[in-house]
């Protein structure tokens, strides 16, 4: 690798309404070895990473999955998913989906860099890099990728659970219904990877409360072990999120505000959150497509100072539960 390749975090927000981090890299890069190749975990029809074989048949599953190029990476240990997956990028320029996955995620975090906590083989900590595509939109990212892990919970959703269970809570968290209201179960960390001007990679972090004890904390959170009763295990859902995430960004744009909007928590019901410091009354109206949030505000702290504007991107404002 030559040398002055590099990683710059820049801690700025790297979409304009969601939260997201944005890495630099310097003009070099040289490949490195993966531990683990999989042509594919299951062939994706549609998908086109890793480029068309020549004479490749639709109805080809051997042929459709050599175009994959999907590789794992798994260790029992990491502090954070999404950190080894930007230090593989240091060296390496993924040619398909590369999926991280760990027993373990000693320092996980979350938006504005809080602790993301997770039990050792209790829950999935995973990252997923994947090479961005021209068409693709990086103020959407979220949202794919959001509905990609209430499509992946919805096949677990217990026959008694209503699909209204399982609600996306903007910008970056989703939730399940338990003991009466929605709780926190899984949680969302993008960041993406610049070379030069060009939007290289977008890796994405997901982090689900699958089998740990989450009930009396501070905070509502909850397991899907404490919310379903039902035994599921990390590896039980790794890969099928990896291609749920690839399915939903290779789908393209059609239906997606529709689909989002239709599974967004708190929609028109009066809340109180946090807006620069202050507290304030009102309702969250929905998203745009540059992934902000509309508010409508019912109240004034004083009568000298303005409400917050109408529309704020997911660093502005914190939901208070």
């Amino acid at each position: 690798m030559r040398q002055g390749t590099q990683i710059q975090r820049d801690n700025v927000l790297g979409l304009d309404g969601f939260q997201a981090l944005d890495h630099h890299v310097g003009e070099g890069f040289c490949r490195g070895r993966c531990d683990q190749i999989h042509p594919c975990f299951r062939s994706l029809k549609g998908t086109t990473f890793g480029g068309h074989l020549a004479g490749k048949s639709a109805k080809d599953p051997a042929k459709e999955c050599q175009t994959m190029i999907w590789q794992h990476h798994h260790l029992p240990s990491v502090p954070s998913t999404n950190q080894w997956a930007m230090e593989w990028l240091r060296h390496t320029l993924p040619q398909g989906p590369v999926l991280f996955t760990t027993d373990h995620q000693t320092q996980g975090r979350g938006q504005r860099d809080r602790r993301w906590s997770s039990e050792a083989g209790r829950d999935l900590c995973l990252s997923l890099a994947i090479p961005v595509q021209a068409a693709w939109n990086p103020t959407l990212i979220n949202m794919h990728v959001a509905l990609a892990v209430r499509d992946l919970l919805a096949h677990h959703l217990p026959s008694s659970q209503s699909p209204g269970a399982i609600r996306v809570k903007w910008p970056n968290d989703v939730l399940v219904w338990h003991a009466g209201e929605h709780r926190k179960a899984a949680g969302i960390l993008v960041e993406n990877v610049w070379r030069g001007s060009q939007w290289s990679t977008t890796v994405i972090g997901v982090g689900i409360n699958v089998g740990s004890s989450r009930l009396g904390r501070s905070y509502p959170a909850v397991s899907l072990a404490e919310a379903w009763h039902e035994e599921l295990t990390p590896s039980d859902l790794a890969t099928a999120l990896a291609e749920e995430i690839v399915r939903r960004l290779e789908g393209g744009v059609d239906g997606l505000m529709e689909d989002y909007h239709d599974a967004l928590f708190g929609l028109g019901e009066p809340r109180t959150f946090v807006v620069h410091e202050r507290t304030w009354h009102g309702m969250f109206r929905g998203v745009n497509a540059e992934g902000q949030g509309r508010f409508e505000w019912s109240s004034q702290r004083e009568a000298e100072t303005l409400p917050p504007a109408e529309w704020l991107s997911s660093s502005e404002v914190q939901w208070c539960w």
